[in-house]
């Protein structure tokens, strides 16, 4: 059996529809893709296990057809309650899951009883408190629903945008592994799974650890797909890019040979190995970039919740600069680099860093611009910059819909969510 919140947070038809909505659940104790599991409806965002709570958020300005809907499943007797209904869990989901883009048939089945906030307001800022005395546990929801002045306690990737028109910085922005400052990039919305994964297919093929090798599939329809022949499976020395290449090893079978649907099945029946790797370099980064003078760390507390708030130091702050300035440099490669001396090995190490910043096609293009005959000449021979964009772009689609369709969190669905326990449609000021 299960305990659950599902509620409507924000209805449709208001007169008023917020800019910005984020919803923060949390209890005295703290919730986790491992223990409990969240699904969002209605509206364009995602939803996820923040330091010990559930934090869904808005990226766009609601309309007057959306609305803000969770299901959150929690475990048997987390709360003491004697509302109940006569379903299971999973007869709730199913009916949830009806018109959204969630997969059906992730989650076992098992059933629940009722854990529901009452009506809440969908156009002031708002506290509730639920208290329940079983177990001492206390539960908290806030929902807080932004105008256009507002700002957002939950920090998120922001959207990217290009910054110091004309400005360039022609070196790396960092000399270490990639990995030390992912958290920068990924701030700024210009790195994130697909993106990583890509910039180490493209290193490791620099590296002669594996190749890429081209396939025709298909009877009718046919297409070409990416195979990675392993050539050297000796240890890396950075633990994280080490275990990133173990698992693509161990999908690839006793043949060393991973084929495009074989890493893609793997990624969907793995999903939680890839989640949890993902959050680690996000963790080990932060605390790399503390070490290193470029981050510091403070507490912020929002009513009865504390949240970690982590801002860049002038050094950090540099850092992003340099990064924003290399990516105008990539964007414009071909213009500042018209009268020097080509060198397509110099020219491999940058599209790893294109790799890295999701850059790969531009900077193709700015490449033969200036050598038409660097795709023949290049160790990524052929199509393999684009394939392998390709099929990091594949396995990072699988990988996030798996997850959210288990209810691990990631991007919400704008359909679903039906026999939602409580709300309900209109409100607003007249």
């Amino acid at each position: 059996d299960s305990q659950m919140v599902f509620w409507r947070f924000v209805n449709p038809d208001t007169n008023i529809p917020p800019e910005r909505v984020t919803v923060t659940i949390g209890s005295s104790n703290e919730f986790s893709e491992e223990n409990e599991k969240i699904w969002g409806f209605g509206f364009a965002g995602d939803v996820r296990f923040q330091d010990g709570k559930v934090v869904a958020t808005s990226s766009r300005p609601l309309s007057r057809n959306d609305n803000v809907t969770l299901l959150l499943k929690l475990p048997d007797g987390m709360f003491a309650t004697d509302k109940s209904r006569n379903a299971s869990f999973q007869d709730i989901q199913d009916e949830a899951f009806v018109g959204s883009d969630y997969d059906q048939g992730v989650q076992e089945d098992g059933g629940f009883t009722g854990e529901r906030p009452t009506k809440i307001n969908p156009i002031v800022r708002i506290f509730q408190t639920l208290t329940r005395l079983g177990g001492g546990l206390i539960f908290f929801i806030v929902v807080f629903v932004m105008g256009k002045t507002s700002k957002s306690t939950n920090k998120s990737p922001n959207k990217f945008t290009r910054h110091f028109k004309e400005e360039y910085y022609r070196d790396y922005p960092y000399e270490g592994n990639f990995l030390d400052i992912y958290y920068i990039p990924y701030m700024m919305g210009t790195a994130n799974f697909e993106n990583l994964l890509t910039g180490f297919i493209l290193k490791w093929i620099n590296e002669d650890r594996i190749i890429a090798v081209e396939e025709e599939v298909g009877w009718v329809f046919k297409k070409d797909s990416t195979n990675l022949k392993f050539l050297n499976t000796s240890q890396l020395d950075h633990i994280l890019e080490n275990e990133l290449f173990q698992m693509m090893l161990t999908a690839a079978g006793s043949n060393e040979i991973l084929e495009e649907k074989e890493f893609t099945k793997w990624a969907r029946s793995n999903y939680t190995k890839i989640d949890r790797w993902e959050k680690a370099v996000n963790e080990y980064s932060k605390k790399r970039l503390e070490n290193l003078g470029y981050l510091e760390v403070t507490e912020k507390k929002v009513l009865f919740f504390t949240f970690p708030d982590y801002q860049l130091t002038a050094a950090g702050k540099k850092v992003e600069e340099n990064i924003y300035k290399y990516i105008n440099y990539l964007n414009d490669f071909s213009l500042l680099n018209e009268h020097e001396a080509v060198n397509v090995r110099i020219w491999d190490n940058i599209m790893i860093w294109a790799g890295f910043l999701g850059l790969t096609a531009v900077v193709v293009k700015q490449f033969e611009k200036l050598y038409p005959n660097y795709t023949q000449e290049t160790v990524y021979r052929g199509n393999t910059i684009y394939l392998t964009s390709h099929l990091a772009s594949n396995i990072s689609h699988t990988k996030a819909q798996a997850a959210r369709s288990s209810g691990s969190g990631g991007s919400t669905s704008m359909g679903g969510g039906g026999g939602f326990s409580g709300g309900g449609s209109g409100g607003g000021t007249r």
